[in-house]
């Protein structure tokens, strides 16, 4: 089995946002793609590279100000929910590089879980 290679990791990454409640139609105007720092994993955590992120029937009432029994999308946020991404670092150990995992961080490049 050949070891698995791990990309560099960059010192930024992109996530994309609720820029505005979305009333009526959903438009790219509702969304911000931003560039912050990749996060750093605290002690007992791994850094992930999504790899698949969830869109559902849900987010769109949750991009709203409809009250919901779950909570809504903030503008400025990110958008979250359900992903699945690639363990890249694992400093505290319990992962290997290469790895998947799932985590609730959605619609980011990178998730320190």
């Amino acid at each position: 089995m050949s070891p698995t290679v791990v990309p560099a990791i960059p010192a930024v990454h992109r996530e994309v946002r609720l820029a505005d409640q979305a009333e009526g139609e959903l438009t790219a105007g509702h969304f911000t793609i931003v560039e912050v720092p990749v996060p750093v994993p605290e002690p007992g955590e791994v850094l992930v590279r999504t790899r698949v992120m969830a869109v559902t029937a849900a987010m769109r009432t949750q991009m709203t100000k409809v009250p919901l029994p779950m909570p809504s999308f903030v503008p400025g946020q990110a958008l979250w929910g359900a992903a699945v991404g690639e363990v890249v670092a694992a400093p505290g150990g319990g992962f290997a590089p290469g790895e998947l995992v799932h985590h609730p961080y959605g619609w980011r490049e990178f998730a320190a879980v």
